[in-house]
């Protein structure tokens, strides 16, 4: 499980650190699925929203094959639907942002996906303990990690 420091910052995606920042977020993701899968969860998808999320999201799948799936913003404008990705069916899921501190995007995202279950949080820039939010999103997974 990875540890944030003490003070977070913005995942870098200069180009000097870009490959490395995304592997790091790919490995996080991976050991987060590999978790579930153990503990007899099967995740459809992870999901995020926002630009920062679908950067980071889709920076990662350059070392994974995770199903990744967009909810966008609403006040996004977009010739294309409200949630994309290979599966837009999607039952379980982990979401992935780069904090939660109110709940609204988390619970926004939880609304738009309708009967998906939310197992868990990856947060990628956060010093937000996993203990705190398991219990206060009734999450049963949480990982953070700040890169750059």
């Amino acid at each position: 499980m990875h540890r944030a420091p003490d003070s977070s910052y913005a995942i870098s995606f200069k180009q000097n650190k870009a490959k490395e920042t995304a592997k790091q977020l790919a490995d996080l993701i991976n050991n987060a699925l590999k978790e579930c899968l153990e503990a007899g969860y099967v995740i459809d998808a992870v999901v995020t929203t926002g630009k920062s999320g679908l950067a980071a999201g889709y920076a990662a799948l350059m070392f994974t094959d995770f199903p990744l799936v967009y909810v966008r913003k609403p006040e996004e404008r977009s010739h294309g639907t409200r949630i994309e990705g290979p599966s837009i069916d999607v039952a379980t899921y982990l979401f992935l942002d780069d904090l939660i501190s109110s709940g609204d995007t988390f619970y926004r995202v939880k609304h738009e996906l309708h009967n998906a279950v939310c197992l868990g949080a990856i947060l990628y820039n956060t010093c937000s303990s996993e203990i705190f939010l398991k219990k206060e999103y009734n999450l049963k997974f949480a990982w953070t990690g700040a890169f750059g």
